[in-house]
């Protein structure tokens, strides 16, 4: 499977560029990559050193420090070593949870896990989860993680789960909403059966005796994610500005914010005689336009559906107002310097 991959990617509404992701956000590798010979209070005090901010006071940086050890219950081993092929140290667990105490000196926004559990047991792995997720609830952290065969314990620990197999989305919505969903499909996870390791089975292709069977099954599931209410949900709500809370309208005098007839002005200009072409799905060829219009069929898009999704007029009448307006509010900004340099010199 072969494509291009576009488009923005943002938080809050603001596009990210690199610089910006890499100060809100912190990747955890699968792999423990830390110094044998250290102790564990020495490890997150030397990530400490290297990740924050030069003018970070010494009592500023070990307070973190003692903060960390302690949330991931690191506290009676915060003097033994990581350990070495010859020195015996930290279990498996705690070095997992020390490796993601190293990435949370910074106070990142944004965590992201590379399987986390990654050789460990199924007590080991629900224990490491369980810190990590008191972490996220105590701190307001975001927490992103690839996950294989979990405990049906620790498959609970998680709020959301995306399901992708062969780069489909299969599922994306809540934890707990995910059995009722399967069963509506005609997929339901059996009784007294992890739905995790179902969820797995069910989409992988990879050790199939029948190759056409898989992939039949695979497009099933993700052909009924396609056309779920769920996932019109999900597009809808990341294709949609929200109308609750329009740009220009935060304040009582928003009317007299000349910025908004502007861009109003700029919306018209760019999307009032535009046509776009609609994506197509590589499922069935089938044109999806993300805004309706008379040239749908067409697979394309009039841009004056934009403006009609978010309520903006294209009217040359309405065009003159917003012009007229906007001179009109900086006059009287004028105006008002003027008289209150007035005051001010008497």
């Amino acid at each position: 499977m072969k494509g291009d991959l576009q488009g923005k990617i943002m938080m809050n509404g603001q596009v990210m560029d690199e610089a910006a992701i890499r100060r809100v956000s912190t990747y955890v590798e699968q792999e423990d990559a830390m110094i044998g010979i250290l102790t564990a209070r020495e490890t997150v005090d030397f990530a400490a050193r290297l990740s924050m901010n030069g003018n970070t006071s010494k009592k500023d940086r070990l307070f973190r420090v003692d903060e960390l050890i302690e949330s991931f219950g690191l506290q009676r081993q915060a003097d033994t070593v990581v350990g070495t092929p010859l020195r015996k140290g930290l279990s498996g667990g705690q070095k997992r949870r020390l490796s993601v105490a190293s990435q949370l000196v910074t106070s990142p926004r944004l965590v992201f896990l590379d399987e986390p559990t990654s050789g460990l047991d199924s007590t080991a792995s629900f224990e490491c989860m369980k810190f990590i997720r008191q972490e996220a609830k105590q701190h307001n952290l975001i927490v992103i993680a690839s996950i294989h065969q979990p405990s049906t314990t620790t498959f609970q620990l998680f709020d959301q789960l995306m399901l992708l197999s062969q780069g489909r989305t299969c599922y994306f919505g809540g934890v707990s909403a995910v059995e009722d969903y399967f069963e509506r499909i005609g997929r339901p996870i059996p009784l007294h059966i992890n739905p995790a390791e179902y969820l797995l089975d069910l989409v992988n292709t990879d050790f199939g005796h029948d190759d056409s069977c898989a992939d039949g099954s695979l497009g099933y599931v993700h052909e009924a994610w396609t056309a779920s209410d769920e996932h019109k949900a999900l597009m809808s709500s990341a294709a949609t500005v929200s109308s609750t809370a329009p740009i220009f309208s935060s304040h009582v005098f928003h009317y007299i914010v000349y910025q908004a007839y502007v861009f109003q002005g700029m919306m018209v200009n760019q999307f009032r005689s535009t046509i776009w072409d609609c994506a197509t799905s590589s499922e069935t060829n089938e044109y999806q336009c993300m805004y309706p219009s008379d040239l749908q069929a067409q697979g394309k898009i009039r841009g004056s559906a934009v403006l009609r999704a978010y309520k903006f007029s294209w009217s040359d009448d309405k065009v003159g107002e917003w012009i007229g307006i906007m001179f009109a509010i900086i006059l009287v900004y004028r105006i008002l310097g003027y008289l209150v340099l007035m005051m001010k010199k008497h």
